[in-house]
Protein backbone atom coordinates (compact mmCIF):
# COMPACT_ATOMS: atom_id res chain seq x y z
CA UNK A 1 0.00 0.00 0.00
CA UNK A 2 1.42 3.28 -1.01
CA UNK A 3 0.72 5.78 1.40
CA UNK A 4 0.34 9.88 1.15
CA UNK A 5 3.53 10.87 3.21
CA UNK A 6 5.46 8.28 1.13
CA UNK A 7 4.38 9.43 -2.32
CA UNK A 8 1.91 12.47 -1.74
CA UNK A 9 2.13 12.88 -5.91
CA UNK A 10 -0.27 9.73 -7.25
CA UNK A 11 -2.94 12.34 -8.82
CA UNK A 12 -5.69 10.57 -7.04
CA UNK A 13 -8.28 11.55 -4.33
CA UNK A 14 -7.27 12.59 -1.18
CA UNK A 15 -9.28 12.18 1.85
CA UNK A 16 -8.41 14.11 5.33
CA UNK A 17 -8.35 11.12 8.26
CA UNK A 18 -10.22 10.71 11.87
CA UNK A 19 -6.40 11.74 13.33
CA UNK A 20 -6.31 15.34 11.43
CA UNK A 21 -4.44 13.68 8.44
CA UNK A 22 -4.31 13.41 4.77
CA UNK A 23 -4.37 10.07 3.17
CA UNK A 24 -5.55 8.68 -0.34
CA UNK A 25 -8.75 7.51 -0.31
CA UNK A 26 -8.34 3.76 -1.31
CA UNK A 27 -6.35 3.36 1.73
CA UNK A 28 -8.86 4.36 4.08
CA UNK A 29 -12.26 3.11 5.30
CA UNK A 30 -15.36 5.12 5.83
CA UNK A 31 -16.88 4.43 9.43
CA UNK A 32 -19.72 6.19 10.43
CA UNK A 33 -18.88 9.16 8.82
CA UNK A 34 -15.08 9.60 9.42
CA UNK A 35 -11.70 8.17 7.46
CA UNK A 36 -10.07 5.55 9.07
CA UNK A 37 -6.72 4.07 7.46
CA UNK A 38 -7.13 0.48 6.59
CA UNK A 39 -5.00 -1.76 9.02
CA UNK A 40 -3.26 1.30 11.21
CA UNK A 41 -6.58 2.89 12.47
CA UNK A 42 -8.79 0.07 11.45
CA UNK A 43 -8.05 -3.31 11.00
CA UNK A 44 -10.39 -6.36 9.18
CA UNK A 45 -11.23 -9.31 11.45
CA UNK A 46 -13.45 -12.01 10.15
CA UNK A 47 -14.71 -9.76 7.13
CA UNK A 48 -15.89 -6.69 9.38
CA UNK A 49 -13.97 -3.45 10.23
CA UNK A 50 -13.42 -2.48 13.90
CA UNK A 51 -11.57 1.04 14.86
CA UNK A 52 -7.99 0.53 16.97
CA UNK A 53 -9.19 3.60 18.67
CA UNK A 54 -12.49 4.70 19.21
CA UNK A 55 -13.29 7.91 21.25
CA UNK A 56 -10.13 8.54 22.34
CA UNK A 57 -9.75 5.37 23.95
CA UNK A 58 -8.35 2.13 23.00
CA UNK A 59 -11.28 -0.13 21.04
CA UNK A 60 -13.15 -2.68 23.76
CA UNK A 61 -14.26 -4.57 20.82
CA UNK A 62 -10.72 -5.80 20.04
CA UNK A 63 -7.05 -6.94 21.36
CA UNK A 64 -4.06 -7.16 20.02
CA UNK A 65 -2.08 -10.64 20.49
CA UNK A 66 1.38 -9.22 20.69
CA UNK A 67 2.98 -13.10 21.01
CA UNK A 68 1.31 -13.89 17.26
CA UNK A 69 1.18 -10.38 16.41
CA UNK A 70 -2.42 -10.57 15.17
CA UNK A 71 -5.91 -8.78 16.31
CA UNK A 72 -8.31 -10.33 18.17
CA UNK A 73 -11.98 -10.10 18.85
CA UNK A 74 -12.25 -9.98 22.30
CA UNK A 75 -15.29 -11.79 23.40
CA UNK A 76 -13.61 -14.88 21.43
CA UNK A 77 -9.63 -14.12 23.07
CA UNK A 78 -9.55 -16.86 24.83
CA UNK A 79 -6.66 -17.37 27.40
CA UNK A 80 -4.92 -14.18 26.09
CA UNK A 81 -2.51 -13.17 29.25
CA UNK A 82 -2.58 -9.34 30.79
CA UNK A 83 1.03 -8.66 31.24
CA UNK A 84 4.22 -6.59 30.53
CA UNK A 85 4.51 -6.36 26.17
CA UNK A 86 7.54 -3.88 26.23
CA UNK A 87 9.26 -1.26 28.63
CA UNK A 88 9.37 2.45 27.84
CA UNK A 89 10.30 5.77 29.79
CA UNK A 90 11.26 3.85 32.65
CA UNK A 91 8.12 2.22 32.88
CA UNK A 92 7.30 -1.69 32.14
CA UNK A 93 3.85 -1.46 29.00
CA UNK A 94 1.34 -3.66 29.95
CA UNK A 95 -0.85 -5.29 26.83
CA UNK A 96 -2.06 -9.12 26.01
CA UNK A 97 -0.39 -12.08 24.42
CA UNK A 98 -0.81 -15.73 23.70
CA UNK A 99 0.81 -17.92 26.53
CA UNK A 100 4.39 -19.04 25.34
CA UNK A 101 5.69 -21.89 27.69
CA UNK A 102 9.19 -21.16 26.39
CA UNK A 103 9.48 -17.41 26.14
CA UNK A 104 7.16 -16.18 28.81
CA UNK A 105 8.97 -14.64 31.89
CA UNK A 106 7.37 -14.19 35.55
CA UNK A 107 7.94 -10.19 36.76
CA UNK A 108 7.11 -8.83 39.77
CA UNK A 109 6.98 -4.23 40.45
CA UNK A 110 5.42 -2.00 42.63
CA UNK A 111 2.72 -0.66 40.37
CA UNK A 112 1.94 -3.85 38.90
CA UNK A 113 2.64 -6.93 41.29
CA UNK A 114 3.18 -10.15 39.72
CA UNK A 115 3.03 -9.93 36.59
CA UNK A 116 3.87 -12.20 33.05
CA UNK A 117 6.14 -10.61 30.86
CA UNK A 118 6.38 -11.52 27.07
CA UNK A 119 9.74 -12.38 27.10
CA UNK A 120 13.08 -11.99 28.94
CA UNK A 121 14.31 -9.80 25.85
CA UNK A 122 11.48 -6.53 26.58
CA UNK A 123 12.75 -6.12 30.05
CA UNK A 124 15.92 -4.51 29.32
CA UNK A 125 19.10 -4.13 31.73
CA UNK A 126 16.34 -2.56 34.05
CA UNK A 127 15.34 -5.38 35.11
CA UNK A 128 17.47 -8.47 36.68
CA UNK A 129 16.14 -12.52 37.65
CA UNK A 130 16.04 -13.68 41.20
CA UNK A 131 18.00 -17.18 40.78
CA UNK A 132 16.40 -18.69 43.26
CA UNK A 133 12.58 -17.90 42.03
CA UNK A 134 13.63 -17.31 38.56
CA UNK A 135 11.59 -13.99 38.73
CA UNK A 136 12.73 -10.38 37.11
CA UNK A 137 12.32 -7.51 39.40
CA UNK A 138 13.30 -3.68 39.12
CA UNK A 139 16.59 -3.38 40.12
CA UNK A 140 15.47 0.43 40.81
CA UNK A 141 12.75 -1.20 43.22
CA UNK A 142 15.74 -3.51 45.15
CA UNK A 143 17.96 -2.40 47.73
CA UNK A 144 21.92 -3.59 47.07
CA UNK A 145 21.99 -5.51 49.99
CA UNK A 146 18.91 -7.22 48.66
CA UNK A 147 20.17 -7.55 44.68
CA UNK A 148 23.16 -9.09 46.32
CA UNK A 149 21.21 -12.25 47.78
CA UNK A 150 19.31 -12.50 44.95
CA UNK A 151 21.57 -13.13 41.96
CA UNK A 152 23.23 -15.97 44.31
CA UNK A 153 22.50 -19.10 42.97
CA UNK A 154 19.85 -20.96 45.23
CA UNK A 155 16.22 -22.06 44.97
CA UNK A 156 12.83 -21.29 46.26
CA UNK A 157 11.44 -24.52 45.28
CA UNK A 158 11.94 -27.71 47.12
CA UNK A 159 12.80 -30.68 44.88
CA UNK A 160 12.21 -33.10 47.24
CA UNK A 161 8.57 -32.91 47.05
CA UNK A 162 9.10 -34.24 43.16
CA UNK A 163 8.69 -37.68 42.41
CA UNK A 164 11.77 -40.06 42.22
CA UNK A 165 11.65 -41.20 38.55
CA UNK A 166 10.12 -38.94 35.40
CA UNK A 167 7.51 -42.19 35.56
CA UNK A 168 6.36 -40.73 39.12
CA UNK A 169 6.07 -37.33 37.56
CA UNK A 170 3.83 -38.55 34.99
CA UNK A 171 1.64 -35.74 33.59
CA UNK A 172 4.28 -33.69 34.07
CA UNK A 173 6.59 -36.37 31.87
CA UNK A 174 4.16 -36.14 29.18
CA UNK A 175 3.19 -32.48 28.84
CA UNK A 176 7.24 -32.06 28.68
CA UNK A 177 7.37 -34.61 26.12
CA UNK A 178 4.78 -32.53 23.92
CA UNK A 179 6.39 -29.10 24.31
CA UNK A 180 9.94 -30.18 23.69
CA UNK A 181 8.70 -31.93 20.17
CA UNK A 182 7.27 -28.38 19.40
CA UNK A 183 10.44 -26.16 19.91
CA UNK A 184 11.99 -25.62 17.03
CA UNK A 185 15.75 -25.83 18.60
CA UNK A 186 18.24 -24.11 16.31
CA UNK A 187 20.58 -27.39 15.74
CA UNK A 188 24.32 -26.52 14.68
CA UNK A 189 25.85 -28.37 11.21
CA UNK A 190 28.31 -30.16 13.70
CA UNK A 191 25.80 -30.97 15.77
CA UNK A 192 23.87 -32.66 12.93
CA UNK A 193 26.98 -34.33 11.75
CA UNK A 194 28.09 -35.99 14.72
CA UNK A 195 24.88 -37.69 15.48
CA UNK A 196 24.96 -40.05 12.96
CA UNK A 197 27.32 -41.69 15.48
CA UNK A 198 24.68 -41.76 17.54
CA UNK A 199 22.41 -43.68 15.16
CA UNK A 200 19.25 -44.75 16.73
CA UNK A 201 20.52 -44.87 20.20
CA UNK A 202 18.40 -42.95 22.56
CA UNK A 203 19.66 -40.97 25.29
CA UNK A 204 18.36 -39.38 28.73
CA UNK A 205 20.64 -37.81 31.48
CA UNK A 206 19.84 -37.35 35.03
CA UNK A 207 21.90 -33.94 36.59
CA UNK A 208 22.47 -33.92 40.23
CA UNK A 209 22.16 -30.38 41.74
CA UNK A 210 23.47 -28.92 44.77
CA UNK A 211 21.56 -26.27 44.46
CA UNK A 212 19.54 -24.34 41.98
CA UNK A 213 16.20 -23.27 40.14
CA UNK A 214 15.44 -24.24 36.82
CA UNK A 215 12.85 -21.69 35.32
CA UNK A 216 9.64 -23.29 33.56
CA UNK A 217 10.46 -21.71 30.29
CA UNK A 218 13.86 -23.47 30.43
CA UNK A 219 12.52 -26.78 30.58
CA UNK A 220 9.66 -26.66 28.49
CA UNK A 221 12.23 -26.00 26.03
CA UNK A 222 14.86 -28.77 26.95
CA UNK A 223 12.97 -31.24 27.51
CA UNK A 224 13.59 -31.57 31.71
CA UNK A 225 11.62 -32.85 34.48
CA UNK A 226 12.48 -31.89 37.80
CA UNK A 227 12.84 -35.34 40.17
CA UNK A 228 13.93 -35.79 43.31
CA UNK A 229 16.88 -37.34 44.63
CA UNK A 230 17.34 -38.28 48.39
CA UNK A 231 21.39 -38.14 48.12
CA UNK A 232 21.50 -34.91 47.53
CA UNK A 233 20.38 -31.46 49.03
CA UNK A 234 19.20 -29.49 45.80
CA UNK A 235 17.07 -31.04 42.91
CA UNK A 236 18.09 -33.80 40.14
CA UNK A 237 17.87 -32.62 36.59
CA UNK A 238 15.73 -35.29 34.53
CA UNK A 239 15.82 -34.98 30.39
CA UNK A 240 13.41 -37.12 29.06
CA UNK A 241 14.49 -39.47 26.08
CA UNK A 242 16.66 -37.63 23.47
CA UNK A 243 18.05 -38.42 20.14
CA UNK A 244 19.50 -37.81 16.83
CA UNK A 245 20.76 -34.11 15.79
CA UNK A 246 18.20 -32.19 18.14
CA UNK A 247 18.65 -34.16 21.20
CA UNK A 248 21.74 -33.99 20.95
CA UNK A 249 21.84 -30.25 20.89
CA UNK A 250 19.46 -29.91 23.49
CA UNK A 251 21.54 -31.87 25.59
CA UNK A 252 24.55 -29.31 25.09
CA UNK A 253 22.17 -26.56 25.73
CA UNK A 254 20.97 -27.76 29.08
CA UNK A 255 24.10 -28.27 30.57
CA UNK A 256 25.24 -24.63 29.34
CA UNK A 257 22.26 -23.17 30.98
CA UNK A 258 22.28 -24.87 33.97
CA UNK A 259 26.23 -23.46 34.46
CA UNK A 260 25.10 -20.14 35.33
CA UNK A 261 22.14 -21.05 37.48
CA UNK A 262 22.94 -24.17 39.19
CA UNK A 263 26.03 -25.80 41.41
CA UNK A 264 26.57 -29.69 42.10
CA UNK A 265 29.22 -30.94 44.94
CA UNK A 266 30.90 -34.02 45.86
CA UNK A 267 27.48 -35.92 46.67
CA UNK A 268 26.67 -35.43 42.87
CA UNK A 269 26.73 -37.53 39.92
CA UNK A 270 25.78 -37.48 36.18
CA UNK A 271 23.86 -40.64 35.36
CA UNK A 272 23.50 -41.50 31.66
CA UNK A 273 20.61 -43.80 30.10
CA UNK A 274 21.53 -44.92 26.56
CA UNK A 275 17.96 -47.07 24.80
CA UNK A 276 16.98 -48.16 21.93
CA UNK A 277 19.80 -51.09 22.43
CA UNK A 278 19.34 -55.09 21.22
CA UNK A 279 16.51 -56.68 23.88
CA UNK A 280 17.77 -60.06 23.57
CA UNK A 281 19.85 -61.81 26.33
CA UNK A 282 22.76 -62.58 24.11
CA UNK A 283 23.27 -58.72 24.24
CA UNK A 284 22.77 -57.97 27.59
CA UNK A 285 25.41 -60.98 28.81
CA UNK A 286 27.52 -59.35 26.92
CA UNK A 287 27.14 -55.54 27.75
CA UNK A 288 27.49 -56.97 31.73
CA UNK A 289 30.91 -58.88 30.63
CA UNK A 290 32.03 -56.37 28.46
CA UNK A 291 31.35 -53.72 31.20
CA UNK A 292 32.72 -55.94 34.22
CA UNK A 293 35.97 -56.32 31.52
CA UNK A 294 36.97 -53.04 31.37
CA UNK A 295 35.53 -51.70 34.71
CA UNK A 296 39.04 -51.24 36.59
CA UNK A 297 40.77 -49.21 33.73
CA UNK A 298 37.19 -47.30 33.28
CA UNK A 299 37.31 -46.28 36.86
CA UNK A 300 40.86 -45.03 36.35
CA UNK A 301 39.23 -42.28 34.25
CA UNK A 302 37.51 -40.83 37.35
CA UNK A 303 38.51 -39.28 40.83
CA UNK A 304 39.73 -42.54 43.08
CA UNK A 305 36.42 -41.76 45.71
CA UNK A 306 34.31 -43.03 42.54
CA UNK A 307 36.56 -46.72 43.49
CA UNK A 308 36.92 -45.81 46.88
CA UNK A 309 34.06 -43.63 48.35
CA UNK A 310 34.53 -44.59 52.55
CA UNK A 311 34.65 -41.78 54.61
CA UNK A 312 33.14 -39.44 51.46
CA UNK A 313 30.11 -40.96 51.00
CA UNK A 314 27.35 -42.61 52.89
CA UNK A 315 27.47 -45.92 50.49
CA UNK A 316 28.84 -46.84 47.39
CA UNK A 317 26.81 -46.04 44.85
CA UNK A 318 28.35 -47.24 41.79
CA UNK A 319 30.48 -50.29 42.76
CA UNK A 320 32.18 -52.80 40.13
CA UNK A 321 30.57 -55.15 38.99
CA UNK A 322 30.58 -58.83 40.04
CA UNK A 323 32.19 -61.57 38.10
CA UNK A 324 29.01 -63.75 39.52
CA UNK A 325 31.49 -66.99 38.70
CA UNK A 326 30.63 -66.35 34.90
CA UNK A 327 32.75 -68.18 32.55
CA UNK A 328 34.34 -67.62 29.40
CA UNK A 329 32.83 -69.70 26.26
CA UNK A 330 34.89 -72.80 25.27
CA UNK A 331 32.08 -74.76 22.92
CA UNK A 332 30.70 -72.58 20.28
CA UNK A 333 28.22 -75.50 19.27
CA UNK A 334 25.10 -73.90 19.18
CA UNK A 335 23.77 -75.98 21.71
CA UNK A 336 26.30 -75.18 24.15
CA UNK A 337 25.98 -71.73 22.69
CA UNK A 338 22.54 -71.51 23.88
CA UNK A 339 23.13 -73.13 27.18
CA UNK A 340 26.54 -70.85 28.20
CA UNK A 341 23.92 -67.52 27.50
CA UNK A 342 21.00 -69.46 29.07
CA UNK A 343 23.31 -69.95 32.15
CA UNK A 344 24.91 -66.08 32.45
CA UNK A 345 21.54 -65.18 31.95
CA UNK A 346 20.25 -66.56 34.86
CA UNK A 347 23.10 -65.20 36.74
CA UNK A 348 22.95 -62.11 35.83
CA UNK A 349 19.08 -61.60 36.14
CA UNK A 350 19.58 -63.71 39.78
CA UNK A 351 21.96 -60.65 40.55
CA UNK A 352 19.85 -58.00 39.10
CA UNK A 353 16.60 -58.91 40.82
CA UNK A 354 18.23 -59.23 44.31
CA UNK A 355 18.05 -62.71 44.34
CA UNK A 356 14.88 -63.99 42.57
CA UNK A 357 15.34 -66.19 39.92
CA UNK A 358 13.61 -66.03 36.58
CA UNK A 359 10.39 -67.59 36.51
CA UNK A 360 6.38 -67.34 35.77
CA UNK A 361 6.65 -64.12 38.67
CA UNK A 362 9.59 -62.93 37.60
CA UNK A 363 10.86 -62.48 34.64
CA UNK A 364 11.21 -59.53 32.11
CA UNK A 365 7.81 -59.99 30.39
CA UNK A 366 6.48 -58.97 33.68
CA UNK A 367 8.87 -55.33 33.31
CA UNK A 368 8.53 -55.26 37.47
CA UNK A 369 11.51 -55.41 40.02
CA UNK A 370 10.89 -57.69 43.06
CA UNK A 371 12.02 -54.97 44.98
CA UNK A 372 9.35 -52.15 44.69
CA UNK A 373 11.22 -49.03 45.42
CA UNK A 374 14.12 -48.30 43.57
CA UNK A 375 16.30 -46.63 46.63
CA UNK A 376 15.82 -50.33 48.28
CA UNK A 377 17.45 -52.55 44.89
CA UNK A 378 21.33 -53.04 45.92
CA UNK A 379 22.20 -54.11 42.40
CA UNK A 380 21.11 -50.86 41.45
CA UNK A 381 24.00 -49.72 42.94
CA UNK A 382 26.86 -50.41 40.26
CA UNK A 383 28.92 -47.94 37.57
CA UNK A 384 26.81 -49.82 34.83
CA UNK A 385 23.01 -50.88 35.90
CA UNK A 386 20.53 -52.96 33.78
CA UNK A 387 17.52 -53.38 35.88
CA UNK A 388 15.90 -50.99 33.34
CA UNK A 389 17.02 -53.40 30.79
CA UNK A 390 14.88 -56.44 32.69
CA UNK A 391 12.58 -54.91 35.03
CA UNK A 392 11.39 -51.25 32.99
CA UNK A 393 9.42 -49.96 29.70
CA UNK A 394 12.45 -47.59 29.33
CA UNK A 395 15.24 -51.08 28.36
CA UNK A 396 17.64 -48.51 29.16
CA UNK A 397 21.39 -49.48 30.31
CA UNK A 398 22.45 -46.78 33.02
CA UNK A 399 26.04 -45.26 33.13
CA UNK A 400 26.07 -43.90 36.88
CA UNK A 401 29.93 -43.33 37.65
CA UNK A 402 30.39 -40.15 36.37
CA UNK A 403 31.20 -36.95 39.00
CA UNK A 404 29.08 -34.44 39.34
CA UNK A 405 29.58 -32.02 36.57
CA UNK A 406 28.16 -28.76 35.12
CA UNK A 407 30.69 -28.79 31.90
CA UNK A 408 29.21 -29.87 28.70
CA UNK A 409 32.26 -30.89 26.83
CA UNK A 410 32.48 -33.59 29.94
CA UNK A 411 28.95 -34.41 29.36
CA UNK A 412 28.55 -34.87 25.42
CA UNK A 413 32.37 -36.66 25.63
CA UNK A 414 30.89 -39.37 28.24
CA UNK A 415 27.87 -39.89 26.36
CA UNK A 416 30.14 -40.96 23.14
CA UNK A 417 32.15 -43.11 25.50
CA UNK A 418 29.54 -45.30 26.58
CA UNK A 419 27.91 -45.20 23.19
CA UNK A 420 30.91 -46.81 22.14
CA UNK A 421 30.19 -49.13 24.78
CA UNK A 422 27.01 -50.42 24.11
CA UNK A 423 27.90 -50.44 20.49
CA UNK A 424 31.00 -52.44 21.02
CA UNK A 425 29.22 -54.89 23.18
CA UNK A 426 26.55 -55.23 19.93
CA UNK A 427 29.34 -55.92 17.75
CA UNK A 428 31.62 -57.93 19.47
CA UNK A 429 29.79 -60.67 20.97
CA UNK A 430 31.42 -63.46 20.15
CA UNK A 431 34.92 -62.69 20.97
CA UNK A 432 33.41 -60.98 24.57
CA UNK A 433 31.88 -64.43 25.20
CA UNK A 434 35.43 -66.37 24.60
CA UNK A 435 36.98 -63.30 27.26
CA UNK A 436 39.37 -61.88 24.58
CA UNK A 437 41.28 -59.23 26.27
CA UNK A 438 39.69 -55.61 25.29
CA UNK A 439 41.21 -52.10 26.56
CA UNK A 440 39.22 -48.59 26.69
CA UNK A 441 41.08 -48.20 23.21
CA UNK A 442 39.67 -51.03 21.83
CA UNK A 443 35.99 -49.99 22.84
CA UNK A 444 36.66 -46.23 22.13
CA UNK A 445 38.41 -47.33 18.56
CA UNK A 446 34.82 -48.57 17.99
CA UNK A 447 33.68 -45.57 15.91
CA UNK A 448 36.83 -46.10 13.10
CA UNK A 449 36.40 -49.35 13.25
CA UNK A 450 32.44 -49.36 12.06
CA UNK A 451 32.11 -46.06 10.20
CA UNK A 452 35.66 -46.23 8.63
CA UNK A 453 35.20 -42.24 7.54
CA UNK A 454 38.00 -39.50 8.03
CA UNK A 455 36.06 -37.72 11.03
CA UNK A 456 34.95 -40.82 12.87
CA UNK A 457 39.29 -41.86 13.01
CA UNK A 458 39.65 -38.14 14.83
CA UNK A 459 36.96 -39.14 17.02
CA UNK A 460 38.06 -42.39 18.16
CA UNK A 461 41.31 -40.71 18.49
CA UNK A 462 40.00 -37.21 20.34
CA UNK A 463 37.72 -39.56 23.15
CA UNK A 464 40.80 -41.94 23.99
CA UNK A 465 43.15 -38.98 24.36
CA UNK A 466 40.41 -37.39 26.66
CA UNK A 467 40.32 -40.50 28.31
CA UNK A 468 44.13 -40.75 28.02
CA UNK A 469 44.41 -37.11 30.07
CA UNK A 470 42.01 -38.06 32.78
CA UNK A 471 43.37 -40.79 33.77
CA UNK A 472 46.76 -38.78 33.91
CA UNK A 473 45.03 -36.05 36.03
CA UNK A 474 43.32 -38.22 38.72
CA UNK A 475 46.75 -40.85 39.04
CA UNK A 476 48.65 -37.70 39.84
CA UNK A 477 45.90 -36.64 42.12
CA UNK A 478 46.01 -40.03 43.85
CA UNK A 479 49.76 -40.19 44.74
CA UNK A 480 49.55 -36.51 46.26
CA UNK A 481 46.81 -38.04 48.25
CA UNK A 482 44.16 -36.10 46.46
CA UNK A 483 41.40 -38.73 46.47
CA UNK A 484 38.66 -36.30 45.70
CA UNK A 485 40.63 -34.57 42.97
CA UNK A 486 39.47 -31.26 44.64
CA UNK A 487 41.32 -28.78 42.38
CA UNK A 488 39.74 -30.84 39.31
CA UNK A 489 36.38 -30.31 40.31
CA UNK A 490 36.81 -27.07 41.26
CA UNK A 491 37.64 -25.85 38.09
CA UNK A 492 34.41 -28.09 36.93
CA UNK A 493 32.86 -25.19 35.13
CA UNK A 494 35.85 -24.25 32.97
CA UNK A 495 37.33 -26.84 32.53
CA UNK A 496 38.45 -27.26 28.61
CA UNK A 497 40.22 -30.28 27.13
CA UNK A 498 41.75 -29.94 23.54
CA UNK A 499 43.47 -32.14 21.22
CA UNK A 500 44.78 -31.35 17.82
CA UNK A 501 42.70 -28.09 17.80
CA UNK A 502 39.51 -29.62 18.71
CA UNK A 503 37.95 -29.07 22.19
CA UNK A 504 34.41 -29.49 22.01
CA UNK A 505 33.03 -32.11 19.38
CA UNK A 506 30.37 -29.38 18.50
Amino acid sequence: MIMYKNNPNLGITIVTTVNGEKEYRRNCKLIKGQFYIRGIDCIQIEEKWYRVIVDGQPSTLILFDNEKNVWVIRKKAVGLINGIIDFKNGEPVLGYFTENPYENVITETSRFGKKRALNQKILTNNFFEDLKSGIFYLKSEVGDSSYRKMIQIGSSVDYHTKGYNIEDNIVEFKQKIKLYNEYPTEISKDARFLAKYLGETTFGCEIELSKGFIPDNFQNKNGIVMCRDGSITGGEVVTIPLSGAKGLQTLKNTVEGLKNRTEKDIHCSVHLHLGTIPRDRAYLCALYMLNMQIQDELFTMFPYYKTDPTGYKRKNYCQKLKRLNIHYLKDKTKDNFQDYIKDVYTKIFTFLSDGALPDEVNNRSVLRHPIQQKWQRNSRYYHCNLQNMLFSERFTAEFRIHEGTLNSQKIINWLFICQAIVKYAEHNQTSIFEGKEVSMEDVLNYYVTHFKDARSKKLSAYLIAYFKERQSIFKKDFEKGDFLSLDFDFADKDYKFEYNNIIDLF
